[in-house]
């Protein structure tokens, strides 16, 4: 079987990659973890050895951070290592997992008629001297 991928979208208050390589050195000393030469926000932060890739990215702030996840060949129980380093990483990041609100409906808009507006307009109109 192929290396298998997830996604998701994590918040931190870490935000340079500097300190997040750091924080993530000490908490998965396994993985050889590198920080990308970024410029103007970006952030690009990513551990890798034999079995496992990790890979937190984000464009531009503010913003959530993207974290990838691959895990290679000959890991027993996938979800239970992706599990394992998600939770890992989001402890060192001091982070959590963003979940995208849900679509809310627009409330709808109470419509007035223009009998229903000219009082208040006449009123406004006096109240400012205006005949």
């Amino acid at each position: 079987m192929d290396e298998q991928t997830f996604v998701l979208e994590i918040c931190s208050l870490l935000d340079d990659e500097w300190n997040m390589r750091r924080a993530l050195e000490k908490k998965l000393p396994s993985l050889k973890w590198e920080e990308g030469d970024s410029s103007w926000g970006k952030v690009r932060v990513w551990g890798k050895n034999a079995q496992f890739h990790v890979r937190i990215y984000r464009y531009e702030p503010p913003g959530t951070f993207r974290l990838t996840i691959a895990i290679g060949q000959g890991v027993e129980n996938v979800e239970q290592a992706y599990k394992d380093l998600r939770d890992a990483v989001l402890q060192a990041l001091d982070g959590s997992i963003c979940e995208a609100p849900e679509p809310q409906p627009a409330p709808d808009a109470e419509r007035l008629t223009a009998r229903e507006i000219a009082p208040g307009r006449k009123r406004l109109a006096e109240a400012i001297g205006e005949d």
